[in-house]
């Protein structure tokens, strides 16, 4: 958009005569650039000029941005609602699948499950425990025991 921006702004600078411009109509490669980036972030930008042409190709930029902005956001909104509803019972209906899950010793994630403490999640991690100490977890070292299981299919969940 900056090299067509500039090549439009340079272009109508060669048309018109020097004494229909005025000193806000001097457009740097520089102001271009700016103008372009703030669009994208959604800023403001001090600098305009008075040919048409440019106004009109500022203004569809101006437009293209926010609706990439807002297809973004609503995507993005879907999404993430997607996820968390599949995230809301995973623990509960994962261990009724009675598969194997398994996760990497020395992490965080081993770490708050051995903790006794009280956590926010404290419910899903008892279940989590009870489930390694029947034997459904496993606690492993290396990747290569990660890989070995996964392409037996005998682990549904691997917490890494």
């Amino acid at each position: 958009m900056c090299p067509v921006l500039y090549m439009l702004v340079y272009l109508s600078r060669c048309l018109l005569p020097k004494a229909v411009q005025s000193s806000k109509d001097d457009f740097t490669l520089n102001d271009c650039i700016w103008f372009v980036f703030s669009s994208l972030m959604k800023q403001g930008f001090s600098r305009t000029t008075s040919f048409n042409p440019v106004r009109m190709l500022m203004s569809a930029w101006w437009l293209t941005c926010m609706l990439l902005t807002a297809f973004y956001t609503a995507n993005l909104t879907a999404f993430m609602t997607t996820v968390s509803h599949f995230m809301d019972h995973t623990v509960e209906q994962f261990l009724l699948s009675n598969k194997e899950w398994i996760f990497r010793k020395g992490t965080a994630f081993s770490d708050d499950l051995f903790k006794q403490g009280k956590t926010k999640d404290e419910k899903e991690f008892l279940l989590l425990r009870n489930s390694f100490a029947n034997g459904i977890g496993k606690m492993i070292e290396t990747e290569e025991e990660v890989v070995d299981l996964v392409r037996k299919g005998d682990c549904l969940l691997c917490i890494l």
